[in-house]
């Protein structure tokens, strides 16, 4: 955390407003003050861009920190003025917006080692030349002494700034309110709904698209590059994340054993059904991909879903290359089957549309079942346009099976790994939410068995 030293803020209000950052109380002789996140005052954000633009090292005690400019910075014209805003939300990193200008993150999690996002960046821009994501202006690492010579840790980076109308979860949230609300509203049959120029019905193929062009520049531009050079799935991949996904449900099914009584008499409904069919999941994990794939492993987004995305006029730029900032970073680092990133996707379409219906049952709780069928229908249909418009961009790619029942497989078995996590998650963090990714996983069961059934006739 950098920090900063406020001094004599005599003005009441002044004095509450720094709270929320302070990390202690400061006195010299008659002066008071405060030691605050240095994050939080415009100067220091401007500083920053100042040792950017000169490419300054800043020596520490014991190493340095070092701010290098890319091939991008050049080629983005500073504003005569900045204007420095704040991002409202804080999670392992927090963030500075210069008005028309770019972004800067800083990471508030340092690990040593190459970065993801400061890799993907790069190279998706550089490289391959994908136009959808912001490009990389700039980094920010620091070196330490250690005993086998300096160790670098990224410290922050500095994107381009892209005009945009929002994430797609708030786009996604807001359009599907809105339909809703109009169904309810007209009693019209929902397909008639379904204008080809509204958001996610149009845009949910448009995101199927770009999400398969990021796949296939990762898989088509580095060959000799051996850190995105595509690999084959080999056997050892399949058994290792057959192991992972059954040692999370296992650790899953025994929080809901554990957490059962506090849940909803509903969720408890759900969580009967799945712990009554315990056997049937194992099995699944066993078998719902076969033993061999034709198909390469790359690297890949690793915490794709619609709160990753952002929305520009009818189009999306792909952003947060980190990949889930509580893993190691050699782990975000490793290669793996694209459709991983089409799964968490699709989950995150299953949650818009639950998230939506619970948003309005709070005002319109007797037309709750209405709305959750409304709901199902569109994310339905939004899925099945992402999809359709992932396959056929993907088709050819060394990255996606040439076999459809391959790939078919796949996904369920990555969609079944993401649902897990997010029931032992939910459990943690947000009880009332764990019957999202419950049902997601009874539903993949469902859906398998019968494609089972019918391969069988």
């Amino acid at each position: 955390m950098p920090l900063t030293a406020i001094w004599s803020p005599a003005e009441t209000e002044l004095r509450q407003g720094l709270i929320p950052i302070t990390l202690a109380e400061l006195r010299q002789s008659r002066k008071e003050g405060a030691l605050v996140d240095a994050l939080s005052q415009d100067g220091f954000a401007l500083a920053i861009i100042d040792a950017i633009q000169r490419e300054a090292t800043v020596p520490l005690e014991g190493g340095e920190i070092r701010c290098r400019k890319t091939p991008s910075f050049d080629q983005s014209a500073l504003p005569e003025r900045f204007v420095v805003r704040r991002a409202s939300t804080e999670q392992s990193n927090s963030s500075v917006f210069f008005e028309e200008y770019g972004m800067l993150k800083l990471y508030r999690r340092l690990q040593s080692g190459a970065h993801p996002e400061v890799e993907m960046s790069r190279f998706l821009v550089e490289r391959a030349g994908f136009a959808n994501t912001p490009p990389l202006l700039a980094t920010l690492e620091i070196a330490l002494d250690g005993e086998s010579g300096a160790e670098e840790h990224a410290l922050g980076v500095l994107f381009g700034f892209i005009r945009n109308q929002g994430d797609g979860w708030t786009q996604a949230l807001n359009y599907l309110t809105r339909y809703l609300d109009d169904a309810l509203s007209t009693g019209e049959d929902p397909s008639n709904l379904a204008d080809p120029d509204v958001f996610f019905l149009m845009l949910a193929r448009q995101l199927g698209i770009r999400t398969a062009e990021m796949h296939r520049a990762l898989a088509e531009h580095a060959s000799d590059d051996p850190d995105f050079a595509p690999e084959p799935i080999r056997r050892d991949d399949i058994a290792e994340w057959r192991d992972a996904l059954a040692a999370a449900a296992a650790h899953m099914l025994s929080g809901l054993e554990r957490g059962r009584s506090s849940l909803p008499a509903a969720t408890q409904d759900l969580v009967d059904r799945l712990l009554e069919r315990r056997d049937e999941l194992f099995e699944r994990i066993r078998r719902l991909i076969p033993d061999t794939l034709e198909a390469q492993k790359t690297r890949y987004h690793g915490d794709f879903h619609l709160g990753q995305v952002i929305v520009v006029q009818n189009d999306f730029f792909i952003i947060d290359f980190e990949g889930e900032p509580a893993r190691p970073v050699a782990a975000r680092r490793r290669k793996g089957p694209p459709l991983r990133d089409v799964a968490g996707m699709i989950r995150s379409f299953d949650y818009a549309s639950v998230a939506a219906v619970r948003q309005l049952a709070e005002a319109r709780p007797a037309a709750e079942p209405r709305m959750t069928e409304l709901a199902e229908a569109w994310r339905q249909r939004a899925v099945d346009g992402f999809r359709a418009a992932y396959r056929k961009t993907m088709r050819g790619c060394t990255a996606y099976p040439a076999s459809k029942k391959q790939a078919r497989e796949m996904t369920a078995f990555f969609m079944l790994e993401k649902a897990v996590y997010e029931v032992s998650y939910e459990l943690a963090n947000r009880p009332g939410w764990v019957d999202i990714p419950l049902k997601g996983i009874l539903g993949i069961l469902a859906r398998t068995e019968r494609a089972e059934r019918a391969a069988a006739v």
